[in-house]
């Protein structure tokens, strides 16, 4: 199968035109909701939906796992696409049913016993779990019908509906800002209602384009079922790795400080998932044609995750620096009051996730091998090794940012990891992806790391201004690049669409 790089780059562009738009309006809420809540409100708010994300791990894995199966029976001229369909349907009742029961009786148990918050906050924590639950319920059956969508390339329908979701959430807040009732609750029952409402649109979608595949059947294909949901548990090893990490790193701080602190934290990792969006987004562009063509073209999947992990890495560099010399300004731009910490743990945060964007692509090459087994654990082993790690380092009395530090150490050694792994299941040499990818990144970033430090050097003497500042390091950085990280083709390429963007622009 071609790889049609055409329809890659539409889709890129309308992900990012959707991640814009989206970041934009999101971060304005997030500046009125702290603004409503307060900080510890606004902490208790994340640590116990951070309960149910922990839980929710379920339909994160199965969005890929829907995916990758719906793109291979595309791929079969004899597929039955409503089967496999429903069987994934399936799971995710079934997947909603674990997760109802696991959330009444585990997430019960933590804020009755654990949940460090004054004992009139403990009805609020409740509520807002309760209402968390069915909220993560509703996303759970929302997954088949999203996957479907991008599963087709109909990336411009799920920007639609994710810019509408994210125009609901901004009109919501405006009424919270004035609610003179209790906002913590308000607040958990309008995300629930909006996430209800995206469920509807994506069911709505789905069946006016492809009512025969989503028609409700019940088959008994238990090989293939079982098939599905085996591939799946391995998936689900990464998604509770991650979600285990941020997630459960979340709770052990909570435990051992205090809302307040998760306030702080819930926004460098809210700033940390803006970023990834920035780089998952090219992966996501290109990962149904990795599936697809990986079956007829192996060294095409692979020259493929090459380009997106150098390219998703470029774009977190363009990023991180910039943002990294400025984050003080940006976070009193964004939040107006900057809770206590939150400026060190965003640039930890910054850290870790220019180096998790090293790791972009791989994973999606190695589901579509389908050996995933000891890729996941052994991947996800190493990524959950830092929560103990954290809670010993707490207990001798190491401050809270220490958690990010952890887990930026433990995201380098996860990127060697994996490319060991990759190595063993593909049967192929990295050695010319490390030359091609990661060699040409590394000198980009020693050459922005120096520039960076006689950047600051030279402000405390002169004292710069940080969005000057930003400014100069993006330069370098996109210099560094374009000398270092680029062949010459993909200079003359990248040269010919800026001049043609340039001639447009000036007719």
């Amino acid at each position: 199968m071609e790889v049609n790089n055409k329809r890659i780059a539409i889709n890129t562009i309308i992900i990012y035109l959707r991640m814009i738009i989206t970041t934009i309006i999101g971060v304005y809420t997030t500046r009125i909701v702290l603004g409503s809540l307060g900080v510890s409100d606004f902490g208790l708010y994340n640590v116990v939906g951070g309960v149910i994300v922990m839980l929710n791990v379920i339909s994160v894995a199965m969005n890929s796992t829907t995916i990758r199966y719906l793109n291979r029976e595309q791929g079969d001229p004899n597929g039955n696409l409503n089967k496999i369909f429903n069987l994934c349907l399936d799971l995710h009742i079934l997947g909603a049913v674990f997760l109802l029961l696991l959330a009444e009786s585990g997430g019960i148990l933590y804020i009755n016993y654990l949940l460090n918050v004054p004992p009139s906050k403990v009805s609020d924590a409740m509520f807002v779990f309760q209402v968390s639950t069915l909220t993560a319920l509703v996303g759970v059956i929302n997954i088949p019908y999203q996957s479907l969508l991008q599963s087709f390339e109909k990336f411009d329908q799920v920007a639609y509906v994710d810019i509408l979701t994210a125009l609901l959430k901004l009109f919501f807040v405006f009424f919270l800002k004035g609610w003179q009732g209790n906002p913590l609750r308000f607040y958990a029952l309008g995300m629930a209602m909006i996430t209800f409402v995206s469920l509807l649109v994506y069911t709505f979608l789905c069946h006016k384009q492809w009512c025969s595949i989503v028609k409700i059947r019940f088959y008994r294909d238990w090989k293939k079922l079982k098939e599905i949901f085996v591939f799946n548990n391995y998936v689900a090893i990464g998604a509770a790795s991650y979600l285990g990490r941020s997630q459960g790193s979340t709770l052990i701080v909570n435990y051992f400080f205090s809302t307040a602190i998760n306030g702080a934290m819930s926004i460098a990792y809210q700033v940390e998932n803006y970023l990834i969006m920035f780089v998952t987004n090219i992966g996501r562009a290109a990962s149904p044609q990795i599936f697809q063509s990986y079956s007829t073209n192996i060294n095409q999947s692979i020259k493929l995750t090459a380009q997106v992990t150098k390219y998703s890495s470029a774009l977190m560099i363009l990023i991180v620096f910039p943002v990294f010399v400025s984050i003080e300004w940006l976070l009193e731009l964004w939040l107006g009051n900057v809770p206590e910490g939150a400026v060190l743990f965003c640039k930890w945060t910054l850290v870790s996730a220019l180096l998790r964007s090293l790791s972009e692509g791989l994973t999606t090459l190695v589901q579509a091998n389908g050996k995933i087994k000891y890729f996941q654990i052994v991947g996800g082993g190493l990524e959950l090794l830092c929560l103990p790690i954290a809670i010993v380092a707490f207990l001798l009395g190491a401050p809270s940012e220490t958690m990010i530090i952890i887990y930026a150490v433990f995201t380098f050694l996860f990127l060697g990891a994996r490319l060991f792994m990759m190595q063993r299941i593909l049967k192929m040499n990295i050695l010319p992806f490390i030359k091609s990818v990661y060699i040409p990144i590394s000198e980009v970033l020693v050459g922005c790391v120096l520039f960076v430090f006689i950047l600051k050097k030279f402000q405390q003497i002169t004292g710069g201004i940080p969005l000057l500042g930003a400014v100069e390091v993006g330069i370098v950085a996109f210099g560094l690049l374009i000398w270092l990280c680029f062949t010459k083709n993909e200079r003359i390429t990248l040269k010919e669409k800026m001049m043609a963007k340039f001639n447009l622009f000036s007719k």
